[in-house]
């Protein structure tokens, strides 16, 4: 859905209290990208992703993600 804003619709809504999150898929010679985290001392992988900002669609943020999370234009 290009140029939807989930983060505004909700905030009409009143109920900016969720957060929308996003992530993508990277796929290279059968490779899928992955971004380390840890947390208390423990390691784990996700997808580069994270949340959509207010007034961002969700494509715009996932483009930001990719970013900053592993420095890539997408």
């Amino acid at each position: 859905m290009a140029g939807y804003s989930p983060v505004r619709h909700l905030e009409g809504d009143k109920m900016n209290n969720i957060r929308i999150r996003v992530a993508g898929i990277l796929l290279k010679d059968d490779q899928i990208l992955l971004v380390r985290h840890e947390k208390n001392g423990k390691s784990y992988f996700l997808l580069p992703g994270g949340g959509v900002e207010y007034g961002e669609t969700v494509e715009q943020g996932l483009i930001r993600e990719f970013q900053e999370e592993v420095g890539l234009d997408i």
